[in-house]
């Protein structure tokens, strides 16, 4: 298990309860409450299935201060920090790169082509604290942020991160919101609420009210033209193995393409 609090980091094995410490994540930039950023596992690959996290976002503000001394206008950070988890990539350390913004709170999620999603969060401020010194409404975050970029693990490091084709909300998205991947492959976009209670929109002298608004965000993956399957055999006989034309897009590579049985089996069952 990979466990992360403030800028350090461990590998707890569970079954043998051993702890193995992680070099601290650079730069001072810590990544837990208050100063949230967000972990996610880098999807595992074959041969090797190496395990890999990133972690961005955060903020490298002294939060040891009296709240009342900090501000909804401190700069979040931009890094993100990668490592592998094994005895050479723990060795090397982290890898940095940097978002195209700073993000307070944000979201990652995995996209079904191996991308990850970054959304949501604050350009500046905090998430749950005791109220900071200059609040917005009872907000301690400010600047949201709001178009969503993508991470493609496979890119050369400092060309991971883009929001090239990604569309840009006007809805806030600070504490208390989220993101969801649906079975369709597209993302659910929900919440928001920095106040104490469900606090309307129009609520006087709020400016992030409680957001009942939902969205859908569509990857550009989702418009790409597809590879397709040419022809299939009308009947299978268990357990045989048969070949079709696959037609693959000119901006697709070939050994980038991967396919299931599912299509067999759907045959097999019909």
């Amino acid at each position: 298990v990979f466990i992360v609090a403030n800028n350090q980091s461990i590998i707890y094995d569970i079954e043998n309860n051993i702890e193995t410490p992680l070099p601290d994540i650079p730069n001072g930039v810590r990544v837990t409450n208050p100063i949230d950023g967000s972990a996610i596992l880098l999807p595992l690959s074959p041969p090797d299935f190496t395990p890999e996290v990133l972690v961005c976002g955060g903020s490298t503000a002294d939060t040891s201060l009296p709240s009342t001394s900090l501000s909804s206008q401190q700069p979040a950070s931009s890094q993100c920090s990668r490592i592998t988890l094994t005895p050479e990539g723990i060795k090397a350390g982290w890898q940095v790169e940097h978002m195209l913004e700073g993000r307070m709170m944000p979201e990652l999620v995995h996209v079904p082509n191996g991308q990850i999603l970054i959304t949501n969060g604050a350009g500046t401020g905090f998430a749950a604290i005791s109220t900071v010194g200059n609040p917005v409404g009872a907000s301690n975050a400010d600047h949201p942020v709001l178009t969503p970029s993508l991470y493609t693990p496979s890119a050369p490091l400092g060309q991971r991160i883009s929001n090239a084709g990604l569309p840009t909300t006007n809805i806030p998205r600070l504490y208390h919101s989220g993101v969801t991947l649906t079975p369709q492959g597209n993302f659910l976009i929900t919440g928001n609420n920095p106040n104490m209670n469900f606090t309307p929109p129009g609520t006087p002298g709020i400016k992030f009210p409680s957001e009942l608004r939902v969205e859908l965000l569509h990857p550009p993956f989702m418009s790409r033209t597809r590879p397709t399957i040419s022809t299939l055999p009308g009947k299978l006989g268990f357990g045989k193995k048969f070949t079709t034309p696959i037609t693959i897009p000119s901006d697709l590579k070939a050994d980038t393409v991967q396919g299931t049985s599912l299509a067999s089996e759907r045959l097999l069952h019909d």
